[in-house]
């Protein structure tokens, strides 16, 4: 079983709405989930704590409710990917964006 962690950002989604989501993705996809982070502002801490936190290993997966929870710019999101790729994390969401990320990122290096 691999280690997950979900990330939650307030919106009109409510927190918990977004982290049943997650919690059911965990489930169906066998992930154990370690940590929960949940940010309330725009400045998005504890994204940023994932990030560092991706680098010691401690997790295999980041579930997310979609991906405007991340970010609302593809390149940026096509590069936090990129990162926890390099660590050796996925990025998935409980909505269909991972395979519409992979045809984003694919049109970005032809570009």
């Amino acid at each position: 079983m691999k280690n997950a962690v979900i990330y939650t950002r307030h919106s009109m989604e409510q927190i918990d709405k977004q982290a049943s989501a997650c919690n059911e993705y965990a489930k169906a996809n066998n992930f154990h989930v370690v940590k929960v982070y949940q940010d309330y502002n725009k400045k998005r801490p504890q994204w940023q704590k994932i990030m560092q936190d991706a680098k010691e290993n401690n997790f295999d997966c980041v579930i997310c409710y979609s991906c405007d929870r991340i970010t609302r710019n593809f390149k940026d999101l096509i590069k936090y990917r990129s990162i926890l790729n390099k660590y050796g994390v996925d990025l998935c969401f409980t909505n269909s964006t991972h395979d519409y990320l992979d045809i984003l990122q694919f049109i970005d290096k032809r570009a």
